[in-house]
């Protein structure tokens, strides 16, 4: 009897056995080769900017895009109170202030403020570095030199008078009430403030020569001051005499000494100046 293997008997007792498929070896199939996969290379990211070296600012006239001067207070441009305030300003990435510092006051506290409240709507063109804006820092001078240099009405013989505390105060109650009643007085518009902030009120006498001026400075803030200068005496042997008025007593007395001096172009006429024109 032939002999059969028993998986060929299967194969036969089996109608439509299907052939069962050689097994690849495993080296084979090892050098098959990957199909290709495309190459991604990240973008590297820029390293980020170094801080600026100590003692280095970015050129303020070369990143200044748009300024806008500083109001004057008025007392400080009527007294020719003048100085340079330093600021230190942290620029953003879009060209606005971020932070504002004085670093060198100008000896007035009202000039540094000017100067702060000018410098929070500037712009300015931000540093770049790497392609990118980044945060910079700037110095940036204010100067006050503009100060009130011409008053036409103060009597030549009275700019070498001596000025004392007029005896008749100022009767109204505020500054507001001397603005309102004064230029009443003259037939002129209330001082309200915007514009300079100062304002000169003039009293004629009956041969139209002036007899009091009024001051008013800083009148929409609580700074708001009246001095009225009244003219007495003589041409021959002049006086003049001077009252003050303030909502706080304190800053009258902070500024008599000033006012007792006289107005910036008045003193600079009295030296043998050309303030007043």
């Amino acid at each position: 009897m032939r002999w059969i293997p028993a998986a060929a008997l299967c194969c036969l007792s089996l109608a439509g056995c299907a052939a069962i498929p050689a097994q690849k070896p495993v080296d084979d199939m090892a050098s098959t080769p990957a199909p290709p996969q495309p190459f991604l290379s990240p973008r590297p990211l820029p390293p980020p900017p170094p801080p600026p070296p100590s003692g280095y600012f970015a050129n303020p006239a070369a990143m200044r895009s748009f300024y806008k001067a500083p109001v004057y207070p008025g007392f400080e441009a009527i007294y020719g109170v003048q100085g340079t305030t330093m600021l230190l300003i942290l620029i953003g990435k879009q060209g606005s202030p971020l932070d504002i510092k004085v670093v060198r006051s100008s000896g007035s506290r009202n000039l540094d403020r000017a100067a702060i409240t000018a410098a929070i709507a500037w712009r300015f063109r931000p540093e770049i570095k790497y392609g990118y804006a980044v945060d910079g820092y700037v110095r940036v001078p204010v100067v006050f030199t503009d100060t009130l240099t011409n008053e036409p009405d103060w009597w030549q013989a009275y700019r070498q008078a001596p000025i004392s505390v007029d005896r008749v105060p100022i009767g109204y109650t505020s500054v507001a009430a001397a603005v309102a009643g004064v230029a009443a007085r003259v037939h002129q518009a209330v001082y309200d403030g915007t514009g300079d902030q100062f304002h000169i009120y003039r009293i004629y006498d009956a041969h139209l020569a002036p007899h009091e001026l009024w001051y008013f400075t800083d009148i929409s803030t609580d700074r708001a001051m009246a001095v009225r200068y009244t003219f007495a005496g003589t041409p021959d042997h002049p006086m003049t005499n001077v009252a003050v008025l303030c909502d706080h007593a304190d800053l009258c007395g902070q500024r008599m000494a000033a006012v007792m001096s006289g107005p910036y172009a008045i003193r600079m006429a009295a030296r043998g100046g050309d303030a007043v024109k």
